[in-house]
């Protein structure tokens, strides 16, 4: 790869990430005959998405979205499934419906 090359990745690879708060993009991987292959693999630190555990993906989800609804000026409501698993919802600016198992609770209960 050439020097021009790696300051257009870094670049471009730079300008997507700062639209997010937790999601990192890798969207090239350089091969093995120096040349680049697109991907576009969210990391959180450095760890794929796959093996971020349930509350994590769930936040990094959130991050995503609020960043594309930022982008196209639309809000939406969101219902997060699982969402016991999660101590502390990344924030976002539209409505949040959290959907939890309670062994107490026998019948559906809206707070």
């Amino acid at each position: 790869m050439c020097i021009r090359d790696s300051y257009k990745v870094q670049f471009l690879t730079d300008a997507v990430n700062s639209c997010f708060q937790l999601a990192q993009f890798r969207l090239f991987r350089e091969q093995l005959n120096g040349g680049l292959a697109d991907c576009c693999d969210v990391m959180v630190d450095g760890v794929p998405y796959a093996d971020l555990n349930n509350a994590m993906q769930i936040n990094v989800g959130l991050d995503i979205i609020a960043a594309l609804s930022g982008h196209y000026g639309c809000r939406v409501p969101l219902v997060v499934d699982n969402a016991e698993s999660v101590t502390k919802l990344q924030e976002i600016d539209t409505q949040v419906i959290r959907l939890v198992v309670s062994e107490n609770d026998k019948e559906l209960r809206i707070v």
